[in-house]
C-alpha cells in the first residue's frame, strides 16, 4: 500500500517554498546597489573575500555590510629610506621653504623651528638652513579606498554618463556655471574638462566634490563652499575649475609618486609626519596624499578610512571595487611606433645659423627671430592678435 501525502502537507510545503523565494528576492533587492553577480561584466576583480562595515552616519540609511572585493593585489612596496642625519642646505634662486621642505620630506614648521625663521616668505640666496631628519609620528591606514582604475580616467569609465548623472542628483553642481578662459562653462563641462586635462576619473572628482562641499546632491550647500568647494581657500584658486584642478593635480601626485616608489611618508596639513603602509595601492596613495594637503590628525584619518571618501563614493556609485578594471594597461598591449611628423625621405635639421627677422606691418615693435630652414615647405604660425607668420 502506497504512502499518500496529505493535501495539508502539500499546501504547507508550497507556502514554505514561496517564503524562501520571496526572502531571496528581498535580500537581492536590498543590496542591489552594491552587489553584482559573479561573472558579470562589471565584476572584473577577484571574488569577495571579506566584509566591510559602513557606519550609519557615513551614508544615508542604516549600517550596511557589503562584500569587500580585493583589487589586484600589490606586492608591498620597497619604500625609499628616511634620512637619519641632519643636513645643511644653501638656499638657491627661486627656492621657497615649501619646496625645500617637500624635497627633504619634512614640514615647513620643522624648518621654521630649526632655523629660527620668523618670516617664512623671505629667504636669501646663499642662506644656510639646517634640515632635521624626519620623525614619523604614526602609521597611515592600510585601508584601500578605490581601485587604481577609479583614479585614472580608465576604460572603466567609458559608459559613465556624466551630464545625466549630475542632473539626476539635482545638486548645486547641476545648475552651476562660471567663466573659464573667457568662456562660460557649466559645472558638468568643468568636471569633464578637468577629467580630460588631468586624466582623472570623473566619478572620483564628483565623489571628492561631494565629500568636501556637498555640491553634487545638495541644492543649497554651505555658503563658505561657494567660492572654494574643495576647501583650498586661496584667492587665485577661487572657482570650481581652479579647485578641481588643484584636487586632480594632488591626486595624481600621490598616485604617481607611489607608482615609482618615490615617497615613504605623508606630511599632513599641520606638519604631522605619517609613515605610509607599503601594502596600499596607488589610487589609495593618491587619496591619502590629497587629503594630507587639507587635513591633519583625526580629520585626515577619517577621510582616508571607510567612513570618509570611501563612504561618499559608495553612496554615489556603489562599491568602488565593483568598478575595477584590471589591468589598466595589459602586459601584451601593442606599443605604437614613435613617429615624428616629418616627411619620409627628407633630411631635417634644426640650426641657429642664418637667422632672419620676421615682423608684422601693423605691429612694428614686435619681432620674432626664427632659424631659416632650407625646406620648400610653407610654415604657418598663429600669433596673438589674429595674424600669421609665414616662411617658405
Amino acid at each position: 500500500m502506497r504512502n499518500l501525502i496529505s493535501p495539508g502537507k502539500i499546501i504547507l510545503s508550497g507556502i514554505l517554498l514561496l517564503g524562501l523565494l520571496f526572502a531571496g528576492i528581498l535580500i537581492i533587492a536590498m543590496d542591489s546597489r552594491v552587489w553584482i553577480p559573479p561573472g558579470s561584466e562589471l565584476n572584473r576583480s577577484q571574488e569577495a573575500t571579506s566584509e566591510v562595515q559602513i557606519p550609519p552616519d557615513a551614508v544615508s540609511g542604516p549600517t550596511q555590510v557589503i562584500p569587500k572585493v580585493i583589487p589586484t593585489p600589490d606586492m608591498p612596496r620597497t619604500l625609499p629610506p628616511l634620512r637619519t642625519e641632519v643636513e645643511q642646505y644653501s638656499v638657491q634662486p627661486n627656492d621657497s621653504l615649501h619646496t625645500i621642505a617637500r624635497n627633504y620630506t619634512v614640514s615647513v614648521e620643522v624648518l621654521l623651528a630649526a632655523n629660527d625663521i620668523s618670516q617664512p616668505d623671505f629667504l636669501e640666496v646663499g642662506q644656510e638652513l639646517t634640515i632635521p631628519a624626519p620623525q614619523p609620528q604614526g602609521m597611515a591606514p592600510d585601508f584601500k579606498v578605490i581601485p587604481d582604475s577609479e583614479l585614472v580616467y580608465s576604460p572603466g569609465s567609458i559608459d559613465f554618463q556624466l551630464a545625466e548623472f549630475v542632473h539626476q542628483q539635482g545638486g548645486y553642481l547641476s545648475s552651476y556655471s562660471e567663466e573659464v578662459n573667457e568662456r562660460q562653462k557649466s559645472g558638468v563641462k568643468i568636471v569633464q574638462r578637468v577629467a580630460e586635462e588631468f586624466s582623472v576619473n570623473p566619478r572620483l572628482l564628483l565623489a571628492v566634490l561631494e565629500y568636501q562641499s556637498g555640491w553634487v546632491r545638495s541644492p543649497d550647500p554651505e555658503e563658505e563652499s561657494l567660492d572654494f568647494p574643495i576647501g583650498v581657500a586661496v584667492e587665485w584658486r577661487k572657482g570650481l575649475y581652479n579647485q578641481l584642478a588643484w584636487a586632480a593635480d594632488n591626486l595624481n601626485r600621490g598616485y604617481y609618486l607611489w607608482r615609482v616608489n618615490g615617497v615613504p611618508i605623508w606630511i599632513l596639513s599641520e606638519g604631522t609626519i605619517i609613515s605610509i603602509d607599503p601594502s596600499i595601492n596607488a589610487a589609495t596613495a593618491g587619496i591619502q596624499h590629497y587629503f594630507s594637503q587639507l587635513y591633519d590628525g583625526e580629520e585626515w584619518e577619517r577621510a582616508v578610512n571607510a567612513e570618509g571618501l570611501f563612504a561618499t563614493y559608495n553612496d554615489l556609485f556603489g562599491y568602488p571595487f565593483h568598478q575595477s578594471f584590471d589591468p589598466i594597461l595589459p602586459d601584451d598591449i601593442p606599443q605604437p611606433a614613435l613617429r615624428l611628423p616629418f616627411e619620409d625621405g627628407q633630411a631635417w635639421s634644426f640650426t641657429g645659423r642664418a637667422l632672419m627677422v620676421v615682423g608684422a606691418a601693423d605691429q612694428p615693435g614686435l619681432r620674432l627671430i626664427l632659424p631659416r630652414l632650407a625646406m620648400p615647405w610653407v610654415v604657418s604660425l598663429m600669433m596673438p592678435g589674429s595674424w600669421q607668420l609665414r616662411m617658405g
